[in-house]
């Protein structure tokens, strides 16, 4: 018994080493031309070694079929029509067998896949004389969806979900983000779209793995991530949606979103005004865009910082707020009739939670022979205007330090 168990395990180690070179036999063709195959997690494999040979005997000529994997860790799959650990084990290795005329075939059969799976697999046909006649090589690569994908923003995290959640930043103050991807293989492909703009460029990459040995049956487990310190999109991407997306060839992407809550100090946007000595009601606007909504708005009128808050007047102007939108409004500065000094620059001041802006507008005297059907001038999109506000203009003007001080009252 113990001889019998000796023997076999010295005809396993003379198959597992024997030499890749084939003796050419005239009475022996192989069949099969091996190949790569790439294979799904989950699914099934049948490996071909088929040939012909005139005298051929199950018994005196071994078919081993031979497993290669990661750092050319080698095993026989199997002793004749016997599975040898540690495949064994698994209840997912078969071999058959069959013959018709002097047509051979020895497959190999794998179920339910994964990437301890992969590698390459030598079938080699030995005569009695344990010489290799011929030998047939695959090479098997198993994909692997993406098991999950996270943004994480400092201590939070948003797992791959098909909801999307909301992320709160401050125009102009960069945050450091992460997008974490677990498993996946091959290596996924993964970008960063902010809406439909790819911003991956703007991530560093960075890739660990882990060596998970168990002799024939090893595996390499990866993460990857992409990162920055200076996540910081301008105003205009407020509502935008970000996501990270893995994509693993052949397979369906995994995704994790965010959908981004940017607050910003306000933004002011006037247009001039042309008019002329006598004109009745005569208008200033300008349209302010702010998150979170204004906590308070005046304007300036003269170098001696004499300020107009809404609802108030002075002897020849007044003003007045309109609201275009939940995070946007439009301020008038009307003006009784129009004298010779109220050609001049007016500013607005508008203050929220995160800062405050201003922006001077003007009125200008009409030029002789013009003729306008409008006070106002031509009608202007605002947003289409290039003229951005000041931000924190209060510490910068002397002249309205102060206004900027009371402009924190709540917005009336």
């Amino acid at each position: 018994m113990a001889s019998d168990v000796l023997n076999r395990a010295l005809m396993e180690e003379w198959y597992l080493h024997a030499p890749c070179q084939v003796q050419l036999d005239s009475l022996f063709s192989m069949i099969s031309t091996g190949g790569s195959y790439v294979v799904h997690a989950g699914n099934r494999i049948h490996l071909q070694c088929q040939f012909h040979m005139a005298d051929f005997s199950i018994y005196e000529n071994p078919i081993v079929w031979t497993k290669r994997q990661i750092n050319n860790d080698t095993r026989n799959v199997n002793m004749h029509a016997n599975i040898l650990p540690p495949f064994s084990s698994t209840g997912r290795f078969k071999v058959g067998y069959f013959q018709k005329n002097n047509k051979f075939g020895f497959t190999l059969t794998i179920t339910g896949l994964t990437k301890v799976d992969e590698g390459d697999y030598y079938c080699r046909v030995f005569s009695a004389s344990t010489n290799v006649l011929g030998i047939v090589h695959y090479n098997v690569v198993v994909r692997e969806p993406v098991s999950r994908v996270s943004l994480t923003l400092g201590n939070s995290s948003v797992m791959a979900a098909r909801s999307l959640k909301s992320l709160t930043l401050i125009e102009s103050e960069p945050v450091s983000l992460k997008c974490v991807i677990i498993g996946g293989h091959p290596l996924p492909r993964v970008d960063i779209m902010l809406n439909d703009i790819n911003i991956t460029g703007e991530f560093e990459a960075n890739t660990s793995c882990v060596h998970l040995y168990r002799p024939g049956l090893s595996a390499i487990e990866c993460n990857t991530e992409r990162w920055t310190d200076g996540f910081a999109p301008p105003a205009k991407y407020d509502d935008s949606v970000l996501k990270c997306i893995a994509y693993v060839e052949g397979m369906a992407p995994e995704t994790a979103a965010m959908q981004l809550d940017i607050l910003y100090p306000p933004e002011i946007m006037c247009i001039p005004t042309k008019t002329h000595v006598g004109q009745y009601n005569a208008q200033i606007k300008c349209q302010i865009r702010s998150k979170p909504r204004l906590t308070s708005i005046h304007w300036v009128l003269d170098a001696e910082g004499t300020t107009l808050y809404k609802g108030q007047t002075t002897k020849n102007s007044w003003t007045s707020v309109v609201d275009k939108s939940e995070y946007s409004i439009e301020t008038t500065l009307h003006f009784d009739e129009v004298v010779d000094s109220s050609f001049r620059g007016y500013t607005v001041v508008a203050v929220n939670e995160i800062g405050a802006s201003s922006q001077i507008a003007h009125l200008y005297r009409e030029e002789a022979g013009y003729q306008s059907d409008s006070t106002y001038g031509p009608s202007v999109d605002y947003d289409a205007l290039s003229s951005k506000s000041s931000h924190n203009s209060c510490f910068t003007f002397s002249l309205i330090s102060l206004i900027c001080i009371s402009s924190l009252l709540t917005f009336l």
